[in-house]
């Protein structure tokens, strides 16, 4: 199957200093432009995260503080980068979760501005998921019959997703055909889930939290009115929950609630 696209795909994958996407910072990125034509265009490097690197982390991707203590910032990077991804949609692997997240609160802390709401996201990993759960290197085995060399480094993983996303195309004939179709197949959830990560749903026409914690349950309306529960709606957002949780949550602090469709 191929794929009907007239804006340019970016593929990406973010290394960091860990999973925290509020504390955390990028140490290296790779994107990666699929044209139309099925052309390509690369910018890829290190990023000094003005932060040390924790040993644990070292030991997944390999980036020390040494390799990166003569690389630019991320503010020295971030206009190149919105530049690069302007006017396109976006795909790779967990972005939905974490690249997308991790990308938007860098760009948040040195104060750059990107609308990521006029993004079809392209998530390889939600279609594997769906179709075989297991995880990159096992998703190259599967569909292309290779082996991931150098897994955890910006660029291969980069270039694995690219080849594990256009062979699902080709595995799977019902899968559509255009990035806003594959973006709304990627968010496909249960219906009482109001984001795809199901950590607030739907209880009757109000929205709730629905994860394990003290307000399991509760509507966020309720939870703003609570002190504690303010402070836990602002720990969300400072902490690793997608895109859309947070900014339920920011809205919610606002006095702002999602509204059920009738």
């Amino acid at each position: 199957m191929k794929l009907n696209f007239t804006k340019p795909i970016v593929f990406f994958d973010l290394e960091s200093t860990g999973l925290s996407v509020q504390n955390d910072r990028i140490v290296e990125y790779c994107f990666i432009k699929v044209m139309p034509d099925q052309s390509r265009l690369s910018m890829s490097g290190l990023i000094n995260p003005e932060k040390k690197i924790p040993q644990e982390v070292i030991d997944i991707h390999g980036i020390t503080d040494e390799r990166v203590k003569e690389a630019p910032t991320f503010s020295d990077k971030a206009d190149e980068i919105i530049a690069f991804i302007d006017g396109c949609d976006l795909g790779g692997y967990n972005i939905l979760n974490f690249d997308i997240p991790m990308l938007k609160s860098e760009f948040d802390r040195v104060k750059k501005s990107f609308n990521f709401d006029s993004c079809a996201f392209l998530d390889a990993q939600k279609i594997f998921f769906k179709k075989e759960p297991r995880n990159l290197a096992g998703a190259l085995r599967f569909y292309c019959d290779k082996e991931l060399i150098n897994a955890h480094g910006a660029e291969a993983d980069t270039i694995a997703t690219i080849d594990v996303f256009f062979a699902q195309l080709d595995h799977y004939e019902d899968l559509p055909d255009t990035p806003l179709a594959i973006h709304q197949y990627c968010r496909e959830c249960p219906p009482n889930w109001i984001e795809p990560s199901g950590r607030i749903r739907w209880k009757g026409n109000e929205a709730v939290i629905g994860f394990r914690s003290n307000f399991e349950g509760q509507t966020l309306e309720s939870v703003t009115k609570d002190p504690k529960g303010k402070q836990f709606l602002t720990w969300i957002i400072k902490n690793n929950f997608s895109l859309e949780v947070k900014q339920i949550c920011e809205e919610a602090l606002k006095g702002n609630f999602p509204k059920k469709d009738k």
